[in-house]
Order: structure tokens, then C-alpha cells, then sequence
């Protein structure tokens, strides 16, 4: 599909979490459900084994000479990400880089946000800005809703972001709404919009014309552009100043969000942070510290943009794994 992307046929992610799972069963795989791993076995420095509770509640072992800690991070819990995994990596001697939400909507203290939830962007262009300066910008999709500012475009942002904020750096998103046009064209687009309009019509009727229905309200009522408009008067096209025209091209090329948090770990794709990489060799993925322990996956301190980037770490680490190599 655009940008390259790829999606089952179906377009449902179950088919592909059933052709993994029925390549499993096909390869001899055995899967113990409703069963929870509550530490990994050694001695010494080698792995024996792994200390588990079944369904009943009863604690059994199974001893092996390899096991691979496939645990994921803290994201969505809900799917069983309970964090386990950093528990046995830091048991065993490993160090657990700082954990934090990756590609998670982020929070603003924009007074406006009320009016846009459920709004979505296309084709706008973003730069995150930490303490005034530019250290990312972004094309594509933006999305709001009640968890914060969404889409592909805030969610590639938000690794920065996070990273900043708990810094308590000042952070703001400034959207370029029209990046297509420059502040000179827009400029003779909203003269010709103007021309074609009754004088009396209100000055919300023009913007109809060049946003979505959802930024109307916060542009031509709450003081966008002007400080406030007390009377219904005030908002004719004909009253509307040059002043006040370049007020509006402004904003449309960069209506700003102060970012004051990000969403929790049940809204983030990923988990930032987990077993620091240089203890793990990246030929095997085997532990330096530990013989018989692997790792793969989001347990790694390794995390990347949307766009099918964590799945692919997830994959090859996995495979580096799971060969095995002595």
C-alpha cells in the first residue's frame, strides 16, 4: 500500500498471528498456556532450567540447557506484557536501561483540544521543538483523541518527546497545516476566497474553506486570530484586518501544542529501555553473562519508528535466537 507498506490480504493481523502460531505446531512446537514463568534456573553461571505455576496454581520445573527470555516490554498489558522478563535479566545480573513509553500519544496543554478530538490530519507537516529548538520535524498523518495527540507523525515524534520530558525540557509540536502552500500563496488564496464571499458573511464561513470543520471553532472563536470576538458583528469578513490575515497565515503554518506529558505504557506501541545491548553477544544473542540465556525482542533495550521497524528487531533477533549456535 502507499509509503510501502505491506498488510495481509485480509487486512486482519490475527491471520498473521495464526500462520505464525500454525507454523509452530507444525514444526513440533509445544506451547504450555495459562502457565507463568516465575524465574530461570542456574548454576553457576549456566542455565538448567525454568521454574514455572500452571493453570492449577502448582509450581513445576522443566529443565533445558537453553532458554530464550522473549518476555516483550511493558506495552499494551493487556496482552500479557507484565515486565517479568527485566525481573529474571536483572536476577541474573543484567542491567535494565531506565524503561519508558516509545511511539505513545502525547499530552498537551492546548485549551483547544476539546474541540479536535476525533480529527484527523493528512498531509501536514510537524517539528518538535525542545527548549526553542528544532530537533525533529515529520510528514503525514496527525490524529486527536482523548489520550492525546496521535498518528504516525506524533507517535515518530514521541521518542524525542518522552526522552525530553523527563528531562523537564520545555517541549512543543508547532503544525505546519498547508506545507504545500507558501505564506504568499496562501495569502492570495484567502484574497480570492474573500472576493467570492458576501461581505457580511462571518469570518468561520472562510474558514471552512481552508480547515477541517473540527479547527473552525478553535481558530475563529477562542482568539486565534483575534484576541476575542465579542460580538457576532465582529466576525464579518469585511471587518477582518490585514493584521488579523496575518495572524491567521501564521497559524496555519504553525499552530503550536505545548506538550506537557505523554500517554502511559497501555497506549504506547513500545517500551523504550530494557537489558542493555553490549551484555548480550549480537552475533548469538546469547547473555555474556550467563551461558544458556538468550534474548530476543523488546526485552532488549531496543526500540525504532513506526513502520514495521520493532517488528523487524523482533523478528531477526528472534531468529539469531532461536539457531541456536554452539
Amino acid at each position: 500500500e502507499r509509503g510501502e507498506r505491506v498488510f495481509p490480504r485480509s487486512g486482519k493481523a490475527w491471520d498473521i498471528a495464526n500462520a505464525l502460531l500454525e507454523y509452530c505446531v507444525d514444526n513440533g512446537v509445544r506451547i504450555m498456556y495459562d502457565t507463568r514463568v516465575t524465574a530461570v534456573l542456574t548454576l553457576g553461571s549456566r542455565v538448567y532450567g525454568v521454574r514455572y505455576r500452571n493453570k492449577r496454581g502448582f509450581e513445576r520445573k522443566e529443565e533445558c540447557e537453553r532458554v530464550i527470555l522473549t518476555t516483550g516490554g511493558v506495552s499494551y498489558p493487556a496482552t500479557g506484557s507484565t515486565g517479568d522478563g527485566y525481573a529474571f535479566a536483572a536476577d541474573l545480573g543484567h542491567t535494565i536501561e531506565s524503561l519508558r513509553p516509545s511511539l505513545t500519544p502525547l499530552v498537551t496543554s492546548h485549551p483547544q483540544m476539546k474541540f479536535l478530538h476525533g480529527l484527523l490530519l493528512r498531509n501536514v507537516r510537524a517539528v518538535l521543538y525542545v527548549d526553542n529548538e528544532a530537533v525533529r520535524e515529520e510528514f503525514g498523518e496527525l490524529g486527536f483523541s482523548e489520550r492525546g495527540i496521535e498518528g504516525a507523525v506524533a507517535l515518530r515524534v514521541s521518542r524525542d518527546a518522552v526522552d525530553a520530558l523527563i528531562e523537564q525540557k520545555r517541549v512543543k509540536l508547532v503544525v505546519d497545516l498547508k506545507p504545500a502552500l507558501t505564506e504568499e500563496i496562501l495569502r492570495e488564496r484567502i484574497a480570492r476566497e474573500r472576493a467570492e464571499m458576501e461581505p457580511t458573511e462571518f469570518f468561520g464561513e472562510l474558514l471552512r474553506k481552508l480547515v477541517p470543520k473540527a479547527l473552525v471553532m478553535p481558530l475563529a472563536i477562542v482568539g486565534v486570530v483575534r484576541p476575542a470576538f465579542e460580538e457576532e458583528d465582529d466576525m464579518n469578513i469585511d471587518k477582518l484586518t490585514d493584521a488579523e490575515v496575518d495572524r491567521l497565515i501564521r497559524t496555519l503554518k504553525g499552530l503550536t501544542f505545548p506538550i506537557t506529558d505523554y500517554a502511559p505504557f497501555e497506549f504506547a506501541v513500545t517500551t523504550a529501555g530494557g537489558v542493555r545491548c553490549d551484555e548480550v553477544n549480537p552475533y548469538t544473542m546469547e547473555s555474556r553473562k550467563v551461558q544458556g540465556l538468550y534474548f530476543a525482542g523488546e526485552v532488549l533495550d531496543l526500540d525504532a519508528n513506526t513502520g514495521g521497524y520493532n517488528l523487524q528487531i523482533a523478528f531477526s533477533t528472534g531468529r539469531l535466537a532461536g539457531m541456536l549456535k554452539k
